[in-house]
């Protein structure tokens, strides 16, 4: 991380459908989504990579950390395809970073809420709620998210900068971040 107070860290909340991003530094939060519409097999592959890359290029940063939300298991009969892309934003990040993180929803929901066996349903808007409020605290009240995606790529940010800083406010998120200490991929 570097020396100073100035930091780049990203959160990432991948999906076939829509993948959010959020890069979170001491400027504040800034967000993208990859939505692929109709395209499915390689066009949907190329069209994420693509996307991907030419967004994280436009930070002109190396991230500190990245926090990708692992894999959905109850995604059955399309894990492979979330893996497919998964694997495409990962050789992205490859050029980006070399510090992965790969907590599971589960893991999130606890880091955020303080609680991770949180059905969807009820986790979704607190998830939400959670985003806006630390938005507002940063002086970015007039970005309003409202998906869970982008929810929890902003969740994913935070998650990534006390990864690296160690600096967590409550016994949840320590939890968590000695959790993914465990999941810490290298890459690139």
């Amino acid at each position: 991380m570097n020396a100073s107070t100035e930091f780049n860290v990203l959160g990432i909340d991948p999906s076939l459908n829509r993948t959010a991003f959020c890069h979170y530094s001491d400027k504040g939060f800034d967000f993208f989504t990859v939505i692929p519409k109709e395209l499915r097999g390689c066009e949907r592959l190329t069209f994420i990579f693509n996307e991907t890359l030419n967004w994280i290029s436009t930070r002109k940063c190396d991230f500190d950390a990245i926090a990708i939300e692992n894999y959905s298991y109850g995604s059955m009969g399309k894990l492979a395809d979330l893996a497919e892309a998964g694997g495409i934003i990962k050789v992205c990040l490859a050029m980006f970073t070399n510090t992965v993180v790969k907590p599971t929803p589960s893991q999130l929901k606890k880091f955020v809420l303080g609680n991770g066996s949180l059905s969807r349903k009820v986790s979704k808007p607190l998830m939400i709620k959670k985003a806006n409020e630390a938005l507002a605290e940063h002086g970015q009240g007039q970005l309003v998210l409202q998906t869970d995606d982008e929810a929890d790529a902003l969740g994913l940010a935070v998650l990534a900068h006390k990864f690296m800083t160690k600096k967590c406010v409550n016994r949840y998120e320590a939890e968590v971040i000695k959790a993914v200490e465990n999941s810490k991929e290298t890459i690139g």
